[in-house]
């Protein structure tokens, strides 16, 4: 302890602060729930607004989603799989495909990634996360939670 520059005291206290830390993130991860609402969902993704307009109106016209979507990205379909709120990083990809019941496709979606056409496939009112978006969403909270500290913060500086 004292080779690293700490008194009995300061240890202790060094350890309680640790240690509320550690509980504090504990019960920030914990809460996030590891079932949730989440679509399975498709998109079709172009650089131009013509081109989804042209899209739309394919769609309109009965033409068939995934064939579109296989058309537009042939590695994956367009599949963006299951996922919950909070998990996608374009917002309004997401508030689009939750706003839609499976069958549906949404109007252009214009984000900085080009224009999006969603396709809701499924939807579950109380699916496990995966591991990978119960991460992201527990990720997320912690971030939140410290942006909300820090804003609520004043830091003063006193110059001699």
């Amino acid at each position: 302890m004292v080779a690293n520059g700490y008194s009995p005291v300061s240890f202790r206290s060094a350890m309680r602060r640790a240690a509320a830390s550690a509980w504090q993130r504990d019960a920030l991860i914990n809460a996030v729930p590891e079932r949730v609402e989440q679509v399975r969902a498709q998109q079709i993704l172009v650089r131009q607004r013509d081109t989804a307009e042209g899209v739309i109106r394919q769609l309109d016209a009965g033409a068939d989603f995934a064939t579109l979507a296989a058309k537009y990205d042939p590695n994956t379909g367009g599949i963006l799989g299951w996922f919950p709120h909070g998990y996608l990083t374009q917002p309004a990809v997401e508030e689009a495909a939750f706003a839609l019941q499976p069958g549906e496709y949404s109007p252009v979606v214009e984000t900085d990634f080009g224009y999006h056409i969603i396709y809701v496939i499924e939807r579950e009112s109380d699916r496990i996360l995966s591991v990978d978006a119960r991460l992201t969403l527990q990720h997320l909270a912690l971030d939140s939670w410290l942006e909300a500290r820090r804003s609520a913060s004043t830091v003063e500086i006193l110059l001699p």
